[in-house]
């Protein structure tokens, strides 16, 4: 388990961008194009981080980085478990 993996999980698939990015205030989006009330093309979403969580430009950056630190400490704790060497406390 490594710090990456851990973040991997955080924000890579829809549901950890839906974490991130729903109620963001700088998230834009465009409606697709419908034709007779169904639509024929998808919605497109647009930010300042090009949907880059913690990226510049990305209000969440502080936050995402102090996530980032913890995912650190958290994959250093697995590791040391796996090795026998964590304590009960």
């Amino acid at each position: 388990m490594t710090k990456e993996k851990i973040m991997e999980f955080l924000v890579s698939d829809e549901e950890g961008l839906d974490i991130w990015c729903v109620d963001c205030p700088e998230k834009i989006e465009y409606p697709g194009h419908c034709e007779g009330g169904l639509p024929i093309e998808p919605d497109e979403v647009s930010c300042p981080c090009d949907l880059e969580t913690g990226e510049e430009g990305c209000i969440m950056r502080a936050e995402y980085k102090e996530i980032e630190k913890k995912a650190a400490e958290l994959a250093e704790l697995v590791r040391a478990s796996l090795k026998g060497g964590c304590t009960d406390d």
